[in-house]
């Protein structure tokens, strides 16, 4: 595999030079993906249910947007927590430099219980799925649509998704052949996300039905972007306030919430299977989660592997592929590149 590990302190630019059914129709075009032509390059979503049964025997129809043809290579995505696949992914696939993504891949986009837009109150009377339910569910997608093997994207609680699978995979599920990751989390929570956490569903219980307090949506943005970004790209802020007070369920993400908050620590059990599924990870400088991820990257730390590439976004925080979309993109297509897949 020709990657290899980026140098933690270069910027961007220089370190992108290491890569080397039954369900109802949604349809609903990506907008501003262009062709060469720059005709819009429309490309339709199918709403699927997979029926899926957590650890303790609850059953849920779990939803998955296909997005793309079924025959193009597989990328199985997982979104941040307090975003849907819409908010997580329409505008890093819309980018122009992601137009060969769009086109080449067959992306199944993973929406977590509840975090649909338009989706009722779930869990007023049970808990939500463990980390380790949405985490078996990977697989449980991946073999619904019969994929043997697939690529997989995550951005922060989705990425953890992801390694959760990996850290559970057994030899006959479906294999993931290599991660994208953005500011990717292996990690128990800290004292800080606890306490944050702790505050913010306090709030959230409080609040008038169908609000997100003011407290939460700016904790949201604030682990987002990082300060340019906040100042610059009014647009983007205002697209990802609409949604955080318009289109969340505050009551289903408070239940996301507190099972996000139980995770355990996946970093000594990636590091003692010794797994090494190939990865090419972005973090922001400004994020909360910058610590955490450094942590892992020292001496036998789980992204140390030379299989890894860790690239750091100096003026992002959390969602690096919102305002570094092209960046990323690129990225990503040089990733592809390591397996013989060309964009």
């Amino acid at each position: 595999f020709p990657l290899k590990s980026a140098n933690l302190d270069q910027r961007l630019h220089v370190s992108m030079e290491v890569g080397g059914f039954e369900g109802k129709e949604y349809t609903e075009p990506f907008a501003g993906v262009s062709t060469g032509e720059d005709a819009p390059l429309t490309i339709q979503e199918t709403a699927v249910l997979v029926p899926v049964t957590t650890n303790a025997g609850k059953k849920f129809d779990l939803k998955v947007f296909v997005q793309g043809n079924q025959e193009d290579v597989p990328i199985i995505t997982c979104h941040e927590i307090g975003l849907n696949h819409k908010v997580c992914y329409t505008n890093f696939l819309s980018n122009k430099e992601s137009e060969p993504l769009v086109r080449k891949c067959c992306f199944y986009h993973i929406d977590f219980p509840g975090q649909s837009e338009g989706d009722p109150d779930m869990f007023n009377s049970k808990s939500y799925p463990s980390m380790d339910d949405l985490g078996n569910w990977i697989g449980d997608v991946a073999k619904y649509f019969k994929l043997p093997t697939f690529f997989a994207m995550g951005v922060g609680a989705g990425a953890y998704v992801l390694f959760r699978y990996i850290s559970s995979k057994h030899t006959t599920d479906p294999a993931i052949r290599g991660v994208l990751a953005i500011s990717p989390v292996v990690r128990a929570p800290t004292w800080r996300e606890w306490t944050y956490d702790k505050l913010a569903r306090t709030q959230l219980a409080v609040s008038p039905a169908g609000q997100v307090p003011a407290f939460v949506v700016q904790q949201n943005l604030a682990g987002f972007f990082g300060p340019q970004t906040l100042s610059s790209h009014l647009d983007l802020v205002q697209q990802f306030t609409h949604h955080l007070t318009k289109t969340l369920n505050p009551s289903n993400y408070s239940a996301f919430r507190k099972a996000w908050t139980n995770r355990t620590d996946l970093h000594p059990i990636l590091m003692d299977k010794k797994i090494a599924v190939p990865l090419l990870a972005f973090y922001g400088g400004n994020s909360m989660r910058k610590e955490e991820i450094l942590d892992c990257v020292g001496a036998g730390g789980v992204f140390s592997s030379p299989r890894t590439t860790l690239v750091q976004v100096w003026k992002s925080a959390d969602l690096v592929h919102q305002d570094s979309a092209q960046e990323v993109a690129e990225a990503f297509k040089l990733f592809f590149r390591g397996f013989s897949i060309m964009m």
